[in-house]
């Protein structure tokens, strides 16, 4: 199946199961009518393999999370779809548009490959084409020259653990590396 196939058929199944699943679930029917729910993930990539799940995220304001907070601490809901697991994650609407206005690249390129499945005050639409926005030249440059200065940082503190041969302390630098690099190039 190519990778659009799969995304298509899985945000099908979605869509018909997510209202369903919210409506009846003791928890989650408290705010089912008003939330954004949102289907992202491998599977929106066209993923389609045994390790491949259902991301949802539920997103609710503050003041509704608050009120279920009274009544639950789970904010973790599984389900199977067909033979799939999956699950939704309860989330402050108000946290995710503060996220995405911070930069916060790995939300915001989960962000460009959602597929809105509820979204009655059109706020994860919003979401969606704030993150898919393309970054200004001057903004992309900035980001590009600050991950670039701190993957240079981490690559030096990777010095003295080679030395030592000591192989945590290298793991750990290494890794920072790594990330700084590929924030980088993401931003690039």
């Amino acid at each position: 199946m190519m990778p659009d196939d799969v995304v298509s058929l899985w945000t099908s199944r979605m869509q018909s199961f997510a209202p369903q699943f919210l409506a009846s679930h003791p928890i989650l029917t408290q705010v089912a009518s008003q939330a954004s729910v949102l289907f992202h993930g491998s599977t929106t990539l066209g993923i389609d393999d045994p390790w491949s799940d259902l991301d949802g995220w539920v997103l609710v304001p503050n003041e509704m999370l608050r009120r279920l907070r009274e009544t639950s601490k789970d904010w973790f809901f599984e389900f199977t779809l067909d033979g799939k697991i999956g699950h939704f994650n309860l989330e402050s609407l108000e946290r995710f548009e503060q996220r995405v206005q911070e930069c916060d690249f790995p939300l915001i390129a989960e962000l460009r490959h959602a597929v809105p499945l509820a979204d009655p005050a059109g706020c994860a639409q919003r979401l969606l084409d704030l993150s898919r926005q393309p970054m200004r030249a001057e903004v992309r440059l900035a980001w590009a020259c600050y991950h670039y200065v701190e993957m240079r940082g981490e690559h030096r503190a990777c010095d003295n653990p080679i030395e030592r041969r000591d192989p945590v302390a290298l793991l750990v630098a290494l890794t920072a590396t790594l990330a700084h690099a590929m924030q980088m190039t993401m931003v690039l």
